[in-house]
Order: C-alpha cells, then sequence, then structure tokens
C-alpha cells in the first residue's frame, strides 16, 4: 500500500532510533527500532521506505 511517512529519527553516535507516523491518520507514531548509525544501515532503512511510500518526510533530532 503506498502512502505518506512522516519518519522520527533520534541519532546518536552509534545508533539511530526511528519512528513512524502514517500521513493523514490521527494514529500515535509507531517505534520501528533501531539501527547502526551507518550509511549503508541508513541507506537500506531509506531504499526500504521508498518502496512501500509514495512519499517519506524525515524529521531529525539531535
Amino acid at each position: 500500500m503506498n502512502t505518506v511517512k512522516f519518519i522520527g529519527m533520534d541519532v546518536h553516535q552509534y545508533s539511530i532510533t526511528i519512528a513512524i507516523a502514517d500521513g493523514g491518520s490521527r494514529e500515535p507514531a509507531r517505534a520501528y527500532g533501531t539501527i547502526n548509525n551507518d550509511f549503508d544501515a541508513l541507506s537500506k532503512f531509506c531504499r526500504k521506505m521508498v518502496s512501500t511510500s509514495v512519499s517519506c518526510n524525515a524529521m531529525h533530532y539531535s
């Protein structure tokens, strides 16, 4: 199902914790999980999100 997703990222030195909220939904964001803070892990996550969404909007918190 293609949809808009809002992605929150809590970035740390060695890890990134991710939460996802579906656009148009009143449901709270759900925890996706934690990935390594490196290009390969982030690239894999982004490719997965783009393949299941029309639009991804990322928010970065540090």
